[in-house]
């Protein structure tokens, strides 16, 4: 089984990364599960308690986050080697990706579709 953490406070972008790893099932075989944190805020809290993190193959990690906490403040806490920038700030994916991160997806909420095809090109890969 793979898992992935998904930081990520838009219901549409979230279900979109689920039916990326529900394909990738289907097309590889291999379960994935998927937890999903919504607030920057929840996002230090659950890193902070523990090595959690180090059970994720991938983390996909938006940039800005509702609760006024930014996603973007949990990235120390995280193994920066297996993060996927999904911002729709292309210098914040850019950013993250200066520190070390794996790659970036572009989100564009016009086509979410090919964002979706897009990040499952990294699910397939772990």
């Amino acid at each position: 089984m793979k898992r992935i953490l998904i930081l990520e406070d838009n219901p549409a972008v979230q279900e979109k990364i689920e039916k990326a790893a529900e394909e990738t099932e289907k097309k590889t075989g291999n379960q994935i599960d998927a937890t999903i944190i919504d607030k920057g805020g929840e996002a230090l809290d659950f890193l902070a308690g523990g090595n959690e993190k180090e059970q994720f193959d991938m983390i996909f990690l938006d940039f800005n986050s509702p609760d006024g906490v930014s996603f973007y403040e949990s990235l120390p806490l995280l193994p920066v080697e297996r993060v996927i920038s999904i911002s729709n700030i292309e210098s914040a994916n850019w950013e993250v990706v200066g520190k070390g991160a794996l790659g970036s997806v572009q989100k564009d909420y016009a086509n979410l579709e090919k964002f979706k095809e897009d990040i499952k090109q990294f699910i397939e890969e772990i």
